[in-house]
């Protein structure tokens, strides 16, 4: 989708730094990550943003774990605060919104704009519907998402699909590989490269086919 929110119902943790964490919501958007990579997006095109730091590094470290799909893919997926995203873009961004019981930064009208911005094509973003639908700007923002085919889903329920992406994909690697050590036993221990999985998933031109405004501003939708 162009412009969708996931909800993922967590629960943000108070580091000791005053920084704010979500375990789940971290986990829902790596995942969603690898999703969209293992069918065949750059990870060169995905912008990751979240408000705080401390959710920053745990996606950090969830995406630096042992990857499902090309670590060269993944390790090009731009993985930044909000205050540190200003002026960049990318084709794809991921908002994390973190919080589920107070807003706190992602209060802020400035902050919201920046990140809302960011995607030249598709904005996906991960949060908590309940909590965030308290704010009126967010309730804007939810409120435009809802109104789209698709726009709202709900985590428990994409999670299956996901998890279908990434076998169907795993399935495609490890029959491609027993083709290439079929025909050429010296070279079992060489993995098939990522861009030929790519030109047979062609879901590029499903990108570049669904362009959004640039820079539209959804805290105007009107109430």
């Amino acid at each position: 989708p162009t412009l969708c929110f996931y909800n993922v119902k967590g629960r943000d943790q108070l580091d000791m730094d005053g920084s704010c964490h979500n375990v789940e919501e971290a986990t829902f958007t790596v995942k969603l990550i690898q999703s969209l990579i293992a069918s065949g997006i750059k990870g060169s095109m995905i912008g990751l943003i979240t408000l705080y730091k401390s959710q920053m590094h745990r996606l950090h470290g969830l995406l630096n774990h042992p990857a499902q799909c090309d670590p060269a893919e993944i390790k090009a997926v731009q993985v930044s605060t909000v205050d540190a995203f200003q002026g960049a873009e990318k084709e794809i961004i991921i908002l994390s919104c973190v919080r589920t019981r107070q807003l706190g930064f992602i209060d802020s009208e400035k902050r919201m704009n920046v990140a809302l911005t960011r995607g030249k094509r598709h904005l996906l973003i991960v949060g908590n519907l309940t909590c965030l639908r308290n704010n009126r700007l967010w309730k804007r923002v939810i409120h435009h998402c809802e109104v789209r085919e698709n726009g709202v889903q709900h985590a428990y329920q994409c999670e299956p699909q996901l998890e279908k992406i990434m076998k169907c994909y795993s399935d495609q690697m490890l029959a491609e590989k027993g083709q290439t050590q079929r025909k050429n036993p010296k070279s079992r221990s060489k993995s098939i490269p990522l861009e030929e999985y790519n030109k047979a998933v062609d879901t590029t031109e499903e990108v570049e086919g669904n362009k959004t405004p640039e820079a539209q501003d959804y805290t105007n939708y009107p109430e």
